[in-house]
């Protein structure tokens, strides 16, 4: 019977001391990652752009190209594709965020309209009123939080 009570109050210790080391464990180890992050994701990339890169590489050795030109040809290659995408995305993505934060006053105006005839249906039909004009000006407020804090807001990009 006393060894029995034992193990049970041994199992109890056990099993009750290792929930809190786990949390402690998986807390440490997510403020590790986060500290690492930035270096992580860096070597991630790399890595996954060695193992893709490295097929075109193989394919070229195997046409009797040696590694030394091949890892150079699939490098300019690779080099001359980044910049041609860089030069055809890159204005258009430029072009596409400046026309998206011009219409953005459109819409919370649009935003704005729509709440007012909600409320005027909810006053004319008899609901419990809720006050929308402070959602709308929250949510205006967090919009404009978030447009500030685009790229485009460091840098006047807008076309004179």
């Amino acid at each position: 019977m006393r060894m029995r009570r034992w193990a049970s109050l041994k199992n109890l210790l056990v099993y009750g001391l290792s929930a809190p080391i786990i949390a402690l464990n998986v807390g440490l180890l997510s403020l590790l990652f986060h500290y690492f992050r930035h270096p992580l994701t860096i070597l991630s990339i790399a890595a996954i752009l060695a193992f893709l890169l490295n097929y075109p590489v193989r394919f070229l050795e195997r046409a009797r190209i040696s590694r030394q030109w091949a890892v150079t040809i699939v490098l300019l290659l690779t080099l001359t594709l980044l910049i041609f995408i860089g030069i055809t995305l890159v204005p258009l993505v430029i072009n596409q965020t400046i026309q998206l934060s011009d219409k953005i006053p459109d819409w919370l105006n649009s935003f704005q309209d729509q709440l007012e005839q909600l409320e005027a249906v909810a006053t004319k039909r008899r609901f419990p009123l809720i006050n929308l004009k402070i959602l709308a000006n929250q949510t205006n407020a967090s919009i404009e939080n978030l447009l500030k804090e685009l790229p485009l807001g460091l840098w006047d990009l807008r076309e004179p």
